[in-house]
């Protein structure tokens, strides 16, 4: 015996509404929150649900910052996102390619990150 269950008409779930609402969009705001089934409703919807979210890639942002603290963009006044705009361009111009060789940290670099890690894990 548990006092979480709930009975639920199918029937009445089952019955198509104006705004999208069918009996599992029915189902998952009686049993969850209406928040849940409006995610379902939109979810359906090929405006909501066909966008896609790609990774990306940040080399050049992380470029654009090292060039600006070593100096390189002294009196520039170009946007961040600008000069990664136009370091990928460049690149892709120059070797044919955006993708940049990656380069790992050494041990010891790998030994401090684990510390403050365990650190961090203390908290």
């Amino acid at each position: 015996h548990s006092s979480e269950v709930q009975v639920l008409n199918l029937q009445k779930m089952n019955v198509p509404s104006d705004n999208g609402e069918d009996a599992t969009s029915r189902f998952l705001q009686s049993t969850l929150t209406p928040l849940a089934a409006e995610t379902y409703i939109r979810s359906k919807d090929p405006e909501f649900g066909g966008r896609h979210n790609p990774s990306r890639n940040i080399n050049y942002d992380i470029l654009a910052v090292a060039a600006h603290e070593h100096g390189l963009l002294a009196n520039q006044t170009i946007p961040r996102a600008k000069v990664a705009v136009l370091l990928e361009e460049n690149l892709m111009k120059k070797l044919n390619t955006t993708d940049l060789p990656l380069q790992c940290p050494n041990e010891e670099l790998f030994k401090h990150f684990l510390q403050k890690s365990l650190h961090y894990e203390e908290f």
